[in-house]
């Protein structure tokens, strides 16, 4: 089951929390998602002491990152050296793509980014971040051939 909240320490969040057994952090590498980031681990580490079983964290994803940005390569240069975050970040992110607003736009054909054939990066980026959450989870390693080309291949 995964369900999708955004940051907050509220009532919603706190019972989620309770609830999950995994928990996934997407972070924009701005300074205040950043900062809300540490308030979130912080956040999930109180609440284990309500748990018979912690939470697995899954990993830290960057996302709608603009890699031609400074400000956003700097950033992400600071989460992977960050004590706190750097274990956790994933080896790859998510760009600030048209693709994904896109594919929420009512009437929209295709209805999901898997059927997308003008956005192949913003695809490949998904079976990333889906590859990356099996593997955590699961323990599965990708192939050979998917590490090489970062994505599963398709039938």
């Amino acid at each position: 089951i995964i369900i999708d909240t955004p940051p907050g320490k509220g009532a919603i969040n706190r019972s989620v929390l309770r609830a999950a057994t995994h928990v996934l952090y997407p972070v924009v590498p701005e300074e205040k998602p950043i900062n809300g980031l540490r308030g979130m681990i912080q956040f999930e580490r109180m609440e284990r002491r309500h748990r018979d079983q912690p939470i697995e964290v899954v990993g830290v994803v960057p996302n709608m990152v603009n890699s031609q940005t400074k400000l956003h390569q700097e950033n992400l240069a600071k989460l992977r050296n960050d004590s706190l975050i750097g274990p956790m970040l994933a080896d790859f992110h998510i760009g600030n793509r048209i693709a994904f607003p896109t594919i929420d736009k009512p009437g929209v054909t295709p209805e999901t980014i898997w059927e997308f054939k003008n956005y192949p990066e913003a695809k490949r980026e998904a079976y990333q971040l889906c590859e990356f959450v099996e593997a955590r989870l699961f323990g599965r390693e990708p192939s050979v051939e998917e590490a090489s080309h970062g994505v599963a291949q398709q039938a």
